[in-house]
């Protein structure tokens, strides 16, 4: 409590023993064991015991030297809670018949109630041969690891996006998760470009000007965000204000002195290769099978800069290609 609210609980005592003649025994400090302060209301005395204040969480994971994957798993071998006979049952009926990636989804889809480490080897059946086939793509696990190692951890790479897909993750599910990054290096040049960032240090930035809007600011920061968000629906969503009010964040610009302060100096026009003379029902010089379009595929929010700047037929040409 400040010092304020404190001199008020402190009169309010005053006040209460000059009332009661209960609770005169007691000296300030051990006044709260036996009463409870409100502002408008002063000191009444408890009527439901003493409470239980905040308790630290303890997530048991070793017993007697062996340390267990999960807190069910380690319940389990406590004698605290059942073992997951049915769901041994159910994977021992279907590890034969079904796939490694049909194995990852039922498990994923039962995680919560069931043990990893009994079925792993049925759930990475596929992963030596995945690790191979991907070679330099994939960055290079420590030179120390086995092959069982890299197996496993890699499987546990290919749970996480069955986790995903459940609205789930390592900490919801309660498992230790993988050790290694196993994401798959992109030969394209365009994608490798769009994805050349840290997202720890874009989620720093982002921490610090999210900070530093202003209501407005934030407002349309709001807006923008859950309908991007929330639908995956499309959405266009036009922002005007004065120049330096910290409304533009870039992506592509409308002309080339705009681009030059963009990480990678795009216009519109060099991005989707507007043509030069666009007309009413123009496409955008896009071949299918390209790079830029693999790119705009896997595109999921475009900001585009002065658009004011641009003809309505650009806009259209762009929305007809994709």
């Amino acid at each position: 409590m400040t010092s304020s609210s404190q001199s008020h609980a402190f009169i309010d005592w005053m006040k209460y023993n000059a009332a009661n003649a209960d609770g005169r025994d007691l000296l300030y400090s051990e006044f709260p064991g036996y009463y409870t302060y409100n502002k408008k209301r002063g000191w009444q005395k408890r009527k439901k015991g003493m409470s239980i204040g905040r308790m630290p969480i303890a997530v048991p994971r070793q017993v007697n030297g062996v340390y267990h994957q999960g807190p069910s798993v380690t319940c389990q071998a406590l004698g605290l809670t059942f073992d997951d006979s049915e769901w041994f049952l159910l994977f021992n009926e279907i590890k034969d018949t079904s796939s490694a990636p049909a194995l990852r989804r039922t498990f994923a889809a039962a995680l919560h109630l069931s043990a990893l480490d009994r079925f792993k080897s049925s759930f990475t059946d596929d992963h030596l041969w995945r690790i191979r086939y991907l070679g330099e793509r994939i960055i290079s696990p420590p030179i120390n690891w086995t092959e069982e190692k890299c197996r496993y951890d890699n499987g546990l790479w290919l749970l996480e996006e069955n986790l995903r897909d459940l609205g789930l993750d390592w900490d919801t599910a309660r498992l230790i998760g993988l050790e290694h990054n196993w994401v798959v290096r992109e030969s394209n040049p365009l994608l490798v470009e769009a994805l050349d960032f840290d997202p720890a240090i874009e989620a720093t930035k982002h921490s610090s000007a999210l900070s530093s809007l202003s209501p407005g600011q934030r407002a349309a920061y709001d807006t923008i965000v859950n309908a991007t968000d929330g639908s995956h629906q499309p959405n266009v969503i036009y922002l005007q204000g004065a120049a330096g009010t910290g409304k533009i964040v870039l992506c592509v610009a409308s002309s080339g002195i705009a681009a030059v302060l963009l990480p990678n100096d795009r216009t519109a026009h060099s991005q989707f290769r507007i043509p030069l003379e666009c007309k009413e029902n123009d496409y955008c010089s896009i071949d299918g099978t390209s790079n830029l379009a693999k790119l705009l595929e896997q595109t999921s929010f475009i900001i585009w800069e002065e658009v004011i700047m641009q003809l309505k037929h650009h806009f259209s040409a762009v929305d007809r290609s994709l």
